[in-house]
């Protein structure tokens, strides 16, 4: 395998993180334990609250947590969120993006904490995000959102699975969405392509394999839970896609775009020399970690607030 070319500035993060074990059903308990510390105060003076609403999932209560700008805690734009971790990592308590979304643009961010697998598998993210979508539109009235100013989106397989809800929303005549939002989306269970074979930190492909592994359980893939597997993309909200060129992703993601595009969808995608998977996250305070947040930021205003 080939080391792709990673920032000097990331590099320097690198060289001082923990090396991380891959993602195994031994090591899973180890790696849902955070270790990386982001700093909000770089880009914000406080910590920002979150809401917890408490709905009926189809699995039992299901937690939302509302994250509002302090400038404008009344913004009718909103964002649904789906963190990122592979599907079986994270938790929707994202304060991280939380934040940054409610903050730098301005926007109301419900982050739905959908069941992981392997406890759960697939279907149960994709439908709890259904019933959260739901829920945000049917609620828009008494939550003070404009329905008409609804975007979806995540980080990684979060991007994933807002993917595979613009796709399932669009079949079953769900709510209007507005606009997806898709950071470093993973989006194919295979990983069978020249970028997906590299030698990259953080996210290398066997531990990516292994997350798809847990998240399908016994059930095939299909369209609602590997996105690169519909055959139709038309009809779907325009989209932001981004992502590093240090990232397994890259020829994937770069594909449902070009897809998307050829739909009749409008889209944008921007790739990132020298950024490895989720890279901004970790190095926030780096020029391209700034760069990367300040381009995904912007093309939620441009969507909602414009």
């Amino acid at each position: 395998m080939t080391a792709p070319y990673i920032h000097p500035e990331l590099q320097c993060l690198l060289d001082q993180a923990p090396i991380r074990p891959l993602l195994t059903h031994t090591t899973l308990a180890q790696l849902r334990v955070p270790t990386d510390v982001r700093d909000s105060t770089v880009y914000f003076p406080q910590a920002l609250p979150a809401i917890c609403h408490n709905i009926d999932g189809p699995g039992g209560s299901l937690e939302i947590y509302e994250y509002r700008p302090s400038q404008a805690p009344e913004s009718e734009a909103a964002l649904l969120w789906m963190h990122g971790g592979g599907y079986v990592m994270g938790h929707g308590k994202d304060e991280w993006f939380g934040a940054l979304f409610a903050e730098m643009a301005g926007v109301r961010v419900f982050s739905v904490n959908y069941r992981l697998a392997p406890e759960h598998p697939f279907p149960a993210a994709l439908d709890d995000s259904q019933i959260a979508l739901h829920w945000l539109v049917e609620h828009s009235t008494k939550l003070g959102i404009d329905p008409a100013r609804v975007a979806i989106g995540g980080a990684s397989a979060g991007a994933g699975l807002a993917a595979a809800l613009a796709i399932h929303n669009r079949d079953v005549a769900g709510p209007a969405v507005a606009f997806q939002l898709l950071l470093y989306p993973m989006l194919d269970h295979l990983h069978d392509n020249p970028a997906a074979y590299k030698e990259v930190p953080r996210w290398p492909r066997a531990t990516s394999l292994k997350a798809w592994e847990m998240y399908l359980g016994a059930t095939g893939a299909t369209a609602y839970s590997v996105p690169a597997m519909a055959s139709d993309l038309a009809g779907l909200p325009a989209a932001y896609l981004c992502i590093g060129e240090a990232d397994i992703f890259l020829d994937e993601v770069c594909a449902y775009a070009k897809r998307l595009q050829d739909a009749g969808v409008v889209q944008k995608c921007q790739t990132y020399p020298g950024m490895f998977h989720a890279g901004e996250s970790l190095g926030y305070d780096t020029s391209i970690g700034r760069q990367m947040s300040h381009d995904y930021v912007n093309a939620l205003i441009g969507a909602l607030l414009s």
